[in-house]
């Protein structure tokens, strides 16, 4: 367990299998959070320090990855992208996509992220995600930076919107073989969300989502750990190579004394 400014985390150590290595089973004690319904509301994925070792060899279907983030109170997705390296260490590299801010508009499953009545979903047009339960009741929604991957039309809302791939994607790399993190660039976008309701200081406000900040954090593995994982990999391989040098010595000398055997004894 882990008690920080983003609430309590507890998690499996990979001591009962290794497949539970960093998986989140609670946080703030409960398994499920308030803010959504039904499976996007599920304490899932790992919290990004730590990851269950996948194996080498993960052929063509790579899962997803699931993501647990306090400040949304909730996991995203992330799909898998490509290979990706980094001071020569080969790994993969997931990036987040239109599910994670959808409502149920284009993606049907998402509709548990929709915190309004079911009879109103979906709320939002896609590319926002409401936080606002998660945040005090805070009007706040979030989405990728410069609303990347949104309907266009939080970007005409309002000027100086530039969405970029290569600046405002969510990436996250990581070394299957060790489950340890290789690269990241976490990017979020909070925006509040102004609207008259009711209170004076709103009276004639445009129903408009604004953004307020956008946050990257970032990390990528330092040369020496690079090197040190290498290294790991390639005694891994050396004891498999040894592995099967001694098996076919040992074939070999079985095969000697079968020979041996069978014509002592026809002698």
């Amino acid at each position: 367990e882990s008690l920080t400014y983003d609430g309590t985390f507890q998690m499996g150590t990979g001591t009962d299998n290794h497949i539970n290595t960093g998986v989140m089973r609670q946080w703030n004690n409960a398994p499920q959070v308030p803010n959504y319904r039904g499976v996007c509301g599920q304490v899932r994925g790992s919290a990004g320090e730590v990851w269950p070792p996948m194996g080498r060899n993960l052929g063509d279907n790579i899962r997803p990855l699931n993501l647990f983030l306090p400040d949304l109170c909730s996991a995203i997705t992330l799909r898998h992208e490509r290979e990706f390296t980094v001071h020569g260490l080969d790994g993969e590299l997931w990036v987040g996509d239109a599910r994670n801010f959808d409502n149920g508009h284009t993606i049907p499953e998402t509709e548990c992220q929709c915190t309004s009545p079911i009879d109103q979903c979906p709320f939002y047009r896609p590319g926002v995600l409401d936080v606002s339960e998660c945040k005090f009741g805070a009007p706040l929604v979030v989405s990728y930076p410069h609303f990347y991957l949104a309907h266009p039309s939080y970007r005409t809302a309002v000027t100086g919107m530039e969405p970029d791939r290569a600046k405002h994607e969510f990436r996250f790399a990581l070394h299957p073989f060790s489950g340890i993190p290789m690269a990241a660039n976490g990017r979020i976008q909070y925006n509040m969300h102004l609207r008259d309701n009711g209170m004076a200081l709103f009276r004639d406000v445009p129903d408009v989502i604004i953004p307020a900040f956008w946050i990257e954090q970032r990390m990528v593995l330092t040369k020496d750990i690079a090197d040190d994982l290498k290294l790991i990999e390639d005694l891994r391989w050396g004891f498999i190579y040894t592995a099967f040098a001694l098996c076919g010595v040992a074939a070999l000398l079985l095969g000697l004394s079968l020979y041996a055997a069978f014509f002592v004894w026809k002698d």
